[in-house]
């Protein structure tokens, strides 16, 4: 059934979080959700489970947080299965919730290659404001 099927990667290893960032190394399985028909001659991550992925994590840093706002979303190289990416994490306090930057990186290249990058905006559930500005 489409609704138990893995939707997050394997973690390669535990996340790392320090002050408001997070770093964590990710293994793209063939059997996730997101890649089903997504396509069947060349399977590839679909940007949405990436943003899945990012607000997963980044409520790591900002509890409760809910998608307000997206901006500067960039793909520049896709993602396939069998592959282990890094996303980095960076959140700092904006009005009302927390702005996130995110960048995921090919970790299995000489130099690592952007693959995709951007901002989101979280608005933040009431009372958890204030532990964000902390």
């Amino acid at each position: 059934m489409a609704s138990e099927m893995k939707r997050l990667p394997e973690e390669v290893s535990p996340p790392v979080i320090e002050g408001q960032a997070l770093s964590v190394r990710l293994r793209i399985a063939a059997d996730l959700f997101w890649l089903q028909g997504h396509f069947p001659a060349l399977p590839v991550v679909p940007g949405i489970a990436l943003l899945h992925w990012v607000l997963h994590y980044a409520r790591r840093l900002a509890p409760g947080a809910v998608l307000d706002e997206a901006e500067l979303i960039k793909f520049t190289r896709l993602i396939s299965p069998g592959e282990v990416v890094e996303l980095r994490l960076s959140a700092q306090p904006a009005a009302g919730g927390v702005r996130v930057r995110f960048e995921f990186l090919a970790a299995g290249e000489p130099k690592p290659a952007s693959c995709s990058k951007g901002k989101l905006l979280l608005r933040l559930e009431k009372g958890r404001e204030e532990e964000a500005q902390q």
